[in-house]
């Protein structure tokens, strides 16, 4: 990706506005410098897709949405002026997650695709299987540990992402699994959470948010989905605020090593 020389108007206004909507931004660079990242979170009808960049021109996108949500994807991607993506991570082998996966690995130059072990080889080069307990570098300052793996039903895989002092959830199965195995870690401070399964399931306990203590919850959409009556009440109780991406805003976090600031973009068009 060709890094720009100035951050548009709207995104340094945005940094100093607590987190408020920038409406009529046609398209978004940060100018990352080398110890600095950003994490987007975008707003498909369904399925997930989050981006992940650094200061090395590294681009990463965590999940392809369904194919219901493929020009949706292709605007979020444009917008913030995506023409390569170095690697492409699947937490889930399902039509949600993995939908556009071809279509991405082909546009974008995608050099490496990642897939929980267990997956079916989907058809694209350069397959890279991921399982539980390992860690990886994703780029100079980016680690990304394998929480759990799931091989036997859907295989899927929970993710900690690790930035400087920074450190997020990203969930693919069930409360219950995800507690007992991060009880069996040095458990650290989590600053965000990617809640699993569009909110319907079980949600993490009351007590297990405040052991973690996170400052944002993410949750994406699908088709008619169901949220579970307690999780926005157990988020509300746990001082974490919810960003649900059915309110069609993309969700970027900039960060340094130390701190991080919080922006959200309308859809133009």
């Amino acid at each position: 990706m060709i890094k720009r020389n100035m951050l548009i108007w709207a995104v340094c206004l945005c940094f100093f506005s607590n987190g408020s909507t920038v409406q009529g931004a046609s398209q978004v660079d940060f100018s990352l410098k080398e110890d600095e990242a950003a994490i987007s979170f975008f707003p498909l009808f369904d399925g997930e897709a989050t981006l992940l960049q650094d200061g090395t021109d590294r681009v990463i996108l965590i999940n392809t949405g369904s194919k219901k949500s493929r020009k949706e994807l292709a605007y979020w991607l444009d917008f913030y002026h995506i023409k390569q993506i170095n690697q492409v991570i699947i937490t889930k082998q399902s039509e949600k997650y993995n939908g556009n996966v071809d279509w991405v690995t082909k546009k974008y130059q995608v050099e490496e695709v990642v897939l929980p072990k267990g997956s079916n080889d989907l058809q694209s080069q350069h397959i890279r299987m991921w399982q539980g307990r390992d860690v990886y570098q994703l780029s100079k300052h980016i680690h990304v540990s394998v929480l759990y793996h799931e091989e036997v039903n859907s295989p899927s895989m929970d993710l900690i992402i690790a930035f400087g002092e920074h450190q997020m959830l990203y969930m693919s199965n069930s409360a219950s699994t995800i507690e007992r195995h991060l009880l069996m870690k040095p458990l650290k401070k989590i600053d965000l959470i990617k809640l699993a399964n569009f909110g319907e399931g079980e949600p993490l306990s009351e007590s297990f948010l405040k052991q973690l203590n996170p400052q944002i919850g993410v949750l994406f959409s699908k088709e008619d989905r169901t949220i579970h009556p307690e999780l926005v009440s157990r988020l509300t109780d746990g001082w974490v605020e919810l960003y649900d991406t059915n309110k069609r805003e993309s969700l970027s976090i900039k960060m340094s090593p130390t701190i991080y600031d919080v922006m959200k973009f309308k859809k133009t068009t």
